[in-house]
């Protein structure tokens, strides 16, 4: 089940889309990713592991979605170390509104920094 996750994540665009995949986590929960992962470049030379995926959390209720992040992160953990990454972004989206190359959806992004102790810290606060 984790080689699976190495193939997920959520289109920036319809270029990226490859499709959805149902993936369960650890928890018994069911989430949809859509492939692929996004090896993100920043203009300071970072690099970030994104994964997106599509949650029925609302929003709004960061602790539900933190709990949801959690999940996914005892997963997806396994394949940024793997791949060399020190910063992953979890992104969770509402479903789309409309059709895909129209559609419409908001999110929300949790960031993990790999500290100098090997410890995964967020740096994205719940409140």
């Amino acid at each position: 089940m984790l080689a699976l996750l190495i193939l997920i994540s959520l289109p920036v665009s319809s270029e990226e889309y490859r499709g959805v995949k149902q993936t369960k986590l650890p928890s018994g929960k069911i989430i949809n990713v859509i492939a692929p992962m996004i090896k993100m470049h920043f203009p300071d030379g970072t690099k970030a592991l994104r994964l997106r995926y599509i949650t029925h959390v609302n929003l709004k209720n960061k602790k539900k979605l933190k709990i949801e992040a959690d999940d996914i992160w005892s997963m997806f953990k396994y394949n940024v170390e793997k791949m060399g990454y020190k910063i992953a972004i979890m992104a969770a989206y509402e479903p789309w509104k409309g059709n895909f190359k129209n559609a419409h959806h908001s999110g929300f992004m949790f960031r993990l920094e790999k500290q100098n102790d090997g410890q995964w810290e967020y740096l994205t606060k719940i409140r």
